[in-house]
């Protein structure tokens, strides 16, 4: 994952912060998975390569990839790109994702198939 990483007792308290987080919103009656879940049904069948700016935690990265597309994940915070990877790693899609912390414009130019349309 482009070399980064974290202390992993770390992560392992980012994410179950972020499990607890997900399980309070379920009980308020908004489960987020779900409703990545619903947006990509609805725009189903996608296509590969997919960039997905601002990934966050991962939630719709993850289950793009889950689903076989392959993704590219940006996001200038390290601490959500991994956590984001290890998702992925738990939902059996990680070799589908490729990380970047940073933002859009620190991808190399020409990195895989992204290009800037003018």
């Amino acid at each position: 994952m482009n070399s980064l990483r974290r202390r992993p007792e770390d992560l392992d308290a980012a994410e179950r912060a972020f499990e607890e987080r997900l399980e309070c919103y379920r009980r308020l009656g908004h489960d987020r998975e779900a409703a990545v879940r619903w947006v990509v049904d609805i725009g189903w069948p996608l296509a590969s390569p997919v960039l997905d700016v601002g990934t966050g935690k991962g939630l719709l990265a993850v289950e793009l990839a889950r689903r076989g597309l392959a993704v590219t994940s940006v996001d200038p915070c390290l601490a959500d790109q991994l956590l984001a990877a290890r998702r992925a790693e738990r939902a059996g899609c990680a070799a589908s994702l490729r990380f970047h912390a940073g933002t859009v414009e620190t991808l190399a130019a020409g990195e895989g198939s992204l290009r800037r349309r003018r």
